[in-house]
């Protein structure tokens, strides 16, 4: 019907239901900061890979071994890229471009570092129950006769991908729900 609006689209702009809909998605506060998690993931996904695998097929260090550090390394990278651009405050952000902004010296005061400490706390406790996760499928899978036959010495590297993909997830809801919450 002309000039009619069905589900806040008129007949002037004529987008589709599925762009409609795509559209909404990608303007949700959560799936922006989906987006952002899935970059600074593929970060983490590069500095756990490369360190994985110089550790185990560089230096030959124990899978296992091998991951808890190259994993770690992520953690460490993932925290600082979560903290300043995935799940920053959106109204410290603003405050921090406001002209009567807090001097640097302020930033300094035991508060902020206190609430650092803890959010670094919270994350490092999320990803030690993503690292037991990750650890214990990457050992599952890559010890499985399937994955043996089909992969072979590199049966390590296709479990650690299965792991890592599992455990985004994981991640994802920890971190947004208790370490990146507001307030």
């Amino acid at each position: 019907m002309p000039g009619s609006k069905v589900a806040g689209l008129s007949a002037q702009h004529p987008v589709g239901r599925e762009e409609g809909v795509l559209s909404t998605l990608t303007q949700s506060p959560t799936a922006r900061q989906f987006s952002r998690y899935s970059v600074v993931g593929l970060s983490g996904f590069v500095v756990d890979f490369g360190l994985y695998g110089l550790l185990t097929r560089g230096l030959g260090l124990y899978y296992l071994a091998a991951n808890v550090l190259s994993f770690s390394a992520a953690v460490v990278n993932n925290f600082i890229w979560h903290k300043r651009w995935t799940f920053r405050d959106q109204a410290a952000a603003a405050k921090s471009l406001a002209p009567d902004a807090t001097p640097p010296l302020a930033l300094a005061s035991p508060a902020p570092l206190r609430r650092l400490s803890f959010q670094f706390a919270v994350f490092v406790s999320v990803s030690v129950v993503g690292l037991a996760l990750n650890s214990s499928i990457l050992h599952a899978v890559s010890q499985h006769g399937l994955t043996q036959v089909t992969f072979g010495s590199r049966a390590d590297l296709f479990a650690k991908l299965v792991a890592t993909g599992i455990v985004w997830f994981w991640n994802f809801g920890a971190n947004k729900l208790w370490t990146f919450r507001k307030g």
